[in-house]
């Protein structure tokens, strides 16, 4: 099984991956002949208090998928008001830092969020992908590793 290791930064532990269309859909894009779009590249979180992926609505929209369902959700910051976001059936590639492929989820729920062209981090990979990997955490030497 592969392993991704890393520094955990200010922004935590974070990690390059590629968001694009379901395998599904790009098969299906490909048999009628037309093209497939670039999946987006954005760096993300590992965030084990997050039970869903984010990807920034930047990185969604290229893609031209359609949202097929909405989802409603509490956060801390919601209070007794959850928010409501739209659903997208998409892939995430987890990239090695020399940009292989370390890890690919062929269709999996991503919810949009917004995040500013300065942030450095532009998505969540939160625990229902972590649940198919192994994720230490050693913050006393200020590093992660990820076996997927």
């Amino acid at each position: 099984m592969p392993t991704l290791t890393g520094p955990i930064t200010v922004d935590g532990a974070v990690v390059n991956v590629l968001v694009g269309v379901s395998e599904a859909r790009r098969q299906t894009l490909r048999r009628v002949g037309f093209p497939v779009p670039a999946p987006s590249a954005l760096r993300a979180v590992l965030d084990t208090g997050s039970f869903v992926r984010l990807a920034d609505v930047q990185a969604i929209l290229p893609l031209g998928v359609a949202a097929y369902d909405r989802r409603r959700f509490l956060t801390s910051a919601t209070g007794p008001r959850p928010h409501v976001r739209d659903v997208y059936k998409l892939s995430v590639t987890l990239l090695a830092a020399s940009g292989t492929t370390l890890a690919y989820w062929p269709s999996v729920d991503v919810l949009p969020a917004v995040f500013l062209p300065a942030d450095t981090v532009h998505g969540i990979i939160g625990r229902d992908l972590l649940a198919t990997s192994v994720l230490h955490f050693d913050g006393k030497s200020g590093a992660f590793s990820l076996t997927v």
